[in-house]
């Protein structure tokens, strides 16, 4: 339990001070990390005997990350856009082409299963970058100058994600008893469940008022940390839930090792990747902020 804990608290302040930074530092990070919990994918699916493609899954990192367009220094949505579609479209075409070419060795399925791979781990991933980027006029490379309320909004969505996955423990190990959904994660409790959206929401609303009396973070009012603690609370265990169905259909405890305690970096960040893209289209929805 205290090595987990450890382990959580360096991973943390190791994806803080990359989020502080930002631009191509944050760029590069993710590529790191994304690379990283790609491998851990592909070799989960090895072991139930499939044949991931690798270049397409290599393009796909190039594809989410490396499409990210700045028009002097300023975030250019639309270029990314098109940019990224002009890519994904490439990986697509690519990979149709090896089932075709390949097809004594690479199945329809394989290809789908890369695909959906390159989709999951790099396609959620991207939007921590789409929303550090809001808000970034002024900023300079880094970390020197002010920082833009994409930071905050990041803070607040792995803030409430941490709070989820720690009261779930707790409140799982203190009262747990009926198990959630026991074919999918046989650790997982009811007790545990409620436990976790309890607490992100709670937690949630006392960041909020911290960052509203103090002025870091004034688009949001108190009732919007309100229904982010919740709706987190809520999704970050369905990301944990589907790397655990993912991982049980594989065969296997973890997707690594490379984190004591957690496992590899898709383990640890299994909640976060869906929390993030629901903590995106909040703000901007919110905030009625084009995209």
């Amino acid at each position: 339990m205290l090595k987990k804990v450890i382990s959580a608290i360096v991973f943390a302040l190791v994806t803080l001070v990359i989020v502080w930074l930002g631009d191509i530092v944050l760029t590069c990070g993710l590529i790191i990390f994304a690379g990283i919990a790609m491998y851990e994918y592909c070799d989960a699916f090895k072991k139930k005997g499939f044949r991931p493609i690798y270049p397409v899954m290599a393009l796909g990192v190039f594809a989410f990350y490396l499409a990210f367009c700045y028009v002097e220094g300023e975030y250019d949505a639309t270029e990314t856009l098109r940019f990224a579609l002009l890519l994904i479209t490439v990986m697509v075409l690519a990979t149709l082409a090896v089932i075709v070419f390949f097809h004594k060795k690479i199945t329809v399925i394989d290809g789908a299963m890369s695909i959906f791979g390159s989709f999951y781990v790099n396609g959620l991933m991207m939007f921590l970058l789409l929303l550090r980027s809001i808000g970034t006029e002024g900023e300079k490379w880094f970390g020197f100058g002010p920082r833009g309320d994409g930071f905050y909004y990041l803070v607040i969505a792995v803030f409430a994600t941490a709070m989820a996955d720690t009261f779930a423990m707790f409140g799982g190990m203190l009262f747990g008893k009926k198990k959630l959904i026991p074919e999918v994660s046989p650790h997982k409790t009811i007790a545990g469940s409620i436990s976790a959206v309890a607490g992100s929401t709670v937690l949630t609303v006392i960041l909020g008022i911290v960052f509203i009396k103090t002025g870091l973070l004034t688009t949001l009012q108190w009732f919007d940390y309100l229904i982010i603690g919740f709706a987190v609370g809520c999704v970050s265990q369905i990301g944990d839930l589907c790397a655990s169905a993912m991982k049980r259909f594989c065969g296997i405890k973890d997707f690594g090792k490379i984190i004591p305690g957690h496992g590899g970096v898709l383990d640890r960040i299994d909640s976060h990747i869906y929390v993030i893209p629901v903590m995106f289209f909040y703000v901007i929805f919110r905030l009625g902020i084009a995209f």
